[in-house]
């Protein structure tokens, strides 16, 4: 069995590998869709410049425009992997650890399809805690390099929903 999913690991590292925020065929669950999104929220100063250091992210939820359905999605250091239905979804907020949110939803959007894989990219947002002011600042950008950060057991919740279109137990 061990073999069975390292053989299915490596072809779905493979098949996935140069992913630019687009989806891929696998034989999943006819309804659903896996996501894979990472989260950036940068420093940003008065004047709107974006600065070098990063806070952090506990979740990121996403709302389907075509059911208004929301979804939080609890983040493992900067990405999240969530089993979604089929839909064109937005940004809906942020929350960081201090329960702070930021709410977004709006441009650009992104399509989960039923059956496949989608690795977004990263969400990238600065932050002015003073004024508590923030912008989009990057929009699934790095989807290969987001793919590449995920631990083997992200990549395993994947190469189990591609062979059964179930997801692992997180």
């Amino acid at each position: 069995m061990r073999g069975k999913r390292i053989f299915a690991l490596v072809g779905i590292v493979a098949f996935l590998a140069g992913c630019a925020s687009t989806s891929h065929a696998v034989a999943g669950n006819p309804g659903n869709g896996m996501l894979v999104i990472g989260v950036l929220l940068h420093e940003m100063n008065a004047a709107g410049q974006v600065g070098s250091g990063l806070y952090p992210v506990n979740s990121v939820a996403v709302r389907n425009l075509d059911t208004g359905q929301v979804d939080s999605i609890q983040l493992d250091s900067n990405h999240g992997i969530a089993t979604l239905s089929a839909g064109t979804y937005c940004v809906d907020n942020v929350l960081r650890p201090n329960g702070e949110t930021l709410s977004y939803c709006a441009r650009p959007y992104f399509r989960v399809d039923a059956g496949k894989i989608l690795v977004a990219g990263f969400v990238e947002f600065a932050l002015n805690r003073p004024t508590h002011t923030y912008k989009l600042v990057g929009a699934f950008t790095n989807p290969q390099g987001l793919f590449d950060s995920l631990p083997s057991d992200a990549k395993d919740r994947l190469a189990n929903f591609s062979e059964t279109g179930t997801p692992a137990p997180h």
